[in-house]
C-alpha cells in the first residue's frame, strides 16, 4: 500500500533546514494539545517537500536538511515511534519556514557618561559609569519563521506544534550549520510527547 498524504498543501519553504542559528538567536515555543493520549501513536511519516523546494536546494542545503531530519528521526525513535514509508501512519510530521533577509546588531561598545576628572599631573581623564550602549555594527542574519506540526492523518488534528523564529548567520561553517539544524530539531521536540 502506498503512503497517503493529506490534502494540506505544504509550502515550498524547506529552507528551514538551512538553519544556521546560534542558540541565542532562537525564539521557538512548543506545545502539545490537551486531551490527547500520546501513547496511542506508534508510527509516523514525513510530509515530503514539493518538487519546487527540492529543486531550489543546493548541495549544502540538502546536507543541512538531512541533519535536521536525522535528528528528528532519532528523537522520535528514542521516544518509541517508528517511521513508515507505506500505509497510513499514526502521525504526519510537517516542517516549513519562511525566509527573509535581515540583520543583527553585534559588537556594542561600552559608552560612558562624559565627565572629565583632573589627574594628579594636570591631565584630565574621561570617567563615569559604564553602560551597555554604543552604536555597534550589524551583520547579515536571515530571519526564518518556523512552523513544525505533528498531526493525525485522518482528522488533520494538530497534536504537537512548534513555532517561532530562528536567526541564520550564513557565514558560519557548514559543520556549525549541521549542529545548529540538530539543535533546532531538539528544541522543536522538547517535551514531546507530554507526560500525563
Amino acid at each position: 500500500m502506498n503512503l497517503q498524504l493529506p490534502s494540506l498543501v505544504v509550502a515550498s519553504l524547506g529552507v528551514l533546514f538551512l538553519a544556521a542559528c546560534a542558540p541565542s538567536t532562537m525564539d521557538l515555543e512548543v506545545q502539545g494539545t490537551e486531551g490527547v493520549d500520546y501513547s496511542q501513536y506508534q508510527t509516523y511519516a514525513w510530509v515530503p517537500l514539493d518538487a519546487a523546494a527540492r529543486e531550489d536546494f543546493t548541495a549544502a542545503d540538502k546536507r543541512v536538511r538531512a541533519a535536521f531530519v536525522g535528528e528528528v528521526d532519532g528523537i522520535l525513535a528514542r521516544r518509541g515511534l517508528r517511521q513508515v514509508t507505506s500505509g497510513t501512519p499514526d502521525l504526519y510530521v510537517y516542517a516549513r519556514g519562511a525566509r527573509a533577509p535581515g540583520y543583527r546588531e553585534v559588537g556594542r561598545a561600552p559608552s560612558y557618561e562624559a565627565r572629565y576628572v583632573p589627574g594628579g599631573d594636570g591631565s584630565a581623564w574621561l570617567a563615569g559609569p559604564g553602560t551597555a550602549g554604543g552604536s555597534g555594527y550589524q551583520v547579515p542574519e536571515t530571519q526564518l519563521g518556523v512552523r513544525f506540526l505533528i498531526t493525525e492523518p485522518d482528522s488533520d488534528r494538530v497534536v504537537w506544534r512548534g513555532r517561532g523564529s530562528v536567526g541564520v548567520d550564513e557565514r558560519r561553517s557548514e559543520e556549525m550549520l549541521l549542529q545548529d539544524a540538530r539543535s533546532v530539531a531538539r528544541r522543536l521536540l522538547e517535551g514531546f510527547p507530554p507526560q500525563s
